[in-house]
Formats: structure tokens, sequence, C-alpha cells
């Protein structure tokens, strides 16, 4: 009889299959007698149970019995497509199943998904999907606005977005809104973006620019903002919680009050590189990658390394830990009123 490690060594065992030594060696007897165990059996040996052997490998399908009590070495290859093709294809079907699962159930993905914007919508928040419904709803509020705007902004828009503003705000302006806007220093190292602010200036919008501007704000009176979404599907929010407004608000006021007035100066104004520069040293030593700290000037990341690349060069330095060095050196770290990093 074969012991109790033989018999689990089947197909339908409680284990994988595995190939014991006895298989291994009556495998090859049969591929080397051309089947013929009785002859075999003296080469065998005793201590190989040849039955138990020939019941387990018949299990894996390597051999068959041939008549007249001779077994016949099967292929493994062909032994494989017996046995496996048929797990294979079950498991296929197992998988063409699940899919299909998963996908009826994705269906219903969009009904959730409304189902939890208006969840959102109750508890103050509206979520807005694409560029184009972040344009009409902004649209829609600025339509409504009765006292004030403030918004802050990291980066400047297209000339093209930047003219079609001029419209828009001049008209809010226009109905005596009170409108204040808040850019990074950089924007007025450009001709169209320091057109567009002297331009809303003149108009009767407060502009004031500052080294970093953490993400765009909208506050519309003291009831709406409209945030970027930064996960998910949605683009951006609008935000209704009072607890929330009030926390935007205070956060615009903080970069507000360290921000500063532009007057009527022109492009190449001596003063914003040397914040600007500022900004990118404090940058630097708190850890935060080029593009990050790109992203939060306001500028492009070439831009960046330009401007590095520059003030590597002013101060005589190879590298950045140098150029920090040199900035304490001269102390041009000490700019009292310079609006801190966000």
């Amino acid at each position: 009889m074969p012991d109790e490690d033989h018999r689990r060594t089947t197909v339908s065992g409680s284990g994988p299959p595995r190939l014991d030594p006895d298989m291994r060696v009556v495998y090859g007897v049969l591929l080397e007698h051309g089947g013929d165990l009785d002859a075999a059996r003296p080469v065998i040996g005793p201590e190989v149970d040849v039955d138990g052997a020939l019941e387990r490998l018949a299990a894996l399908r390597l051999v068959h019995r041939a008549g007249g009590g001779r077994y016949e070495a099967v292929s493994p290859t062909e032994a494989a497509e017996d046995l496996v093709g048929p797990r294979e294809a079950d498991a296929y079907e197992r998988l063409r199943q699940a899919v299909q699962l998963r996908t009826m159930l994705r269906e219903l993905a969009p009904l959730y998904r409304t189902a939890a914007g208006s969840r959102l919508l109750t508890a103050g928040a509206e979520l807005l999907y694409g560029s184009d419904e972040v344009g009409a709803r902004l649209d829609e509020l600025s339509a409504g606005i009765r006292r004030s705007v403030a918004s802050a902004h990291p980066t400047m828009a297209s000339p093209e977005v930047l003219k079609a503003s001029l419209e828009a705000d001049g008209r809010l302006l226009a109905r005596g809104i009170a409108y204040r806007q808040l850019f990074t220093h950089t924007a007025l190292r450009y001709h169209q973006s320091l057109a567009y602010l002297q331009t809303m200036q003149r108009q009767g919008a407060e502009v004031r620019t500052a080294s970093i501007i953490p993400n765009r704000i909208i506050l519309i009176d003291d009831d709406h903002a409209i945030i970027p979404v930064v996960s998910g599907e949605a683009s951006a929010a609008v935000v209704k919680d009072p607890s929330v407004l009030a926390y935007l608000h205070q956060i615009f006021d903080f970069l507000w009050e360290r921000g500063r007035r532009i007057e009527d100066e022109a492009v190449g104004d001596e003063r914003v590189p040397r914040e600007v520069e500022l900004a990118i040293l404090q940058e630097l030593a708190a850890g935060r990658t080029d593009e990050a700290i790109a992203r939060r000037l306001g500028i492009s990341s070439r831009t960046l390394r330009r401007y590095l690349s520059g003030m590597l060069e002013s101060f005589g330095v190879d590298t950045r830990f140098q150029l920090g060095m040199a900035f304490v050196r001269q102390g041009l770290d000490d700019t009292g009123d310079t609006d801190p990093p966000a």
C-alpha cells in the first residue's frame, strides 16, 4: 500500500501535485523498457512502490494501460494538454465572467458619482467636471456677485484668456464690485501679463504680487469659493460651507497682507528678481524639487533653471549650497517685509 505521503501526491490532493522519487523511477523505467514492468522489476528494486507510483502517474496522465499488463509512458506535453487544458479553459471562463461582472457593476458608477456629488452639494461643496463646466459655473456665479471678488493665481493665463478676462472683469468693476487680485512676482516679468495687471489696476481693481501662491482661489462675496480639486475626476469645487469659506478667506488675507502693490513699473523691475531669488532659496532649503518650486513660483522649470544659472554666475559660485551661503553673507536674506514661503 502506498504510504500517506504518496497518497497525497495526486491531482485532487490537498496540495499541488508533485513528482516523488518512486514516480520518477517508474516513469524512467517505462521509457527505457518499453512498458514491460514485469521484466524491469528486478532493476527497479523492492524499495520502490511500483503500483502506487503507477497510480499517481496515471492520475497525472503520464501513463496509461496498453493491455497485457503493460503500461505506456505518455509525453509530458500531451499529459499537460490533457490535464491542464480543461483547467485553463475553466480559468479563462471564470476570468471572462469576472470581467463581465466588473463591467456591469461599473455601469452604475456615474449614478453613484452623481449621488455623491449631490451629498457634497448639500454638505457645502459642489464638484465641477471639466474646464467647460468650471467656466460655465464661474460665469453663472459672476453674474450674481453683489459686493466683492478676491482671487489668487499661482500662474498667469494665456494672452487670449487674459484678453477675454479684461472684458468680463471690466464689467464687474463698472458695477462697483470690489476686486482684489493676487499674482506671483514673476507676472511682472512679461509684457502681456504686466499690461493686464496695470489695466485692471487703472479700472479700479487692487492688484498685488507675492513670491509664492500655493494654489488658485476665487472668493465670491462671502458665500462662494472656487478651488481646484487635486484628486478624483473632478476639476474644481464650489465651496459654500461657512467654516471652510472663513478659512479660505483667512488664507487669502494672509497672502494679501504680505503681497506688494504694483506701480507703473516696467518689465524688468530689479526688485522682482531679488524677491524671486530669495523665494527660490527658501524653497530649496525646504527640500522641494525644481518642478515643485517652479509650480509654486508660477514659472516653468526651464525659467527656474535659467534663474538658478544666473544666480550662480552672479555670485561666482558653483553649487546651490554655496549660493545659499553667499546670500547669507551678503545679507540678502533679510528683506524685511518680503512674504515668507507658504
